[in-house]
């Protein structure tokens, strides 16, 4: 909700999608998803979304596959 700074019109393009964050040990990861498939994956540590599932011809569920461990740097 911090990120959103408590204004909910900026989620209106997110209408019909699932927003789903998880946290591991200090990174999140947010997963975008339709009917419990799996469309962008994104660790928050990284610039760019991570992994963009839409564009696999197998449909993943919506559960997290990033290892935050493994894909952000620790300072």
């Amino acid at each position: 909700m911090a990120a959103i700074n408590s204004s909910q019109r900026i989620l209106a393009p997110f209408e019909g999608y699932q927003l789903k964050v998880f946290i591991q040990d200090k990174n999140a990861v947010l997963l975008l998803c339709e009917d419990d498939v799996l469309l962008i994956e994104d660790a928050g540590c990284t610039a760019q979304s991570d992994i963009q599932h839409w564009q696999s011809t197998d449909q993943q569920a919506c559960e997290t596959t990033l290892d935050t461990n493994q894909v952000c740097t620790v300072n």
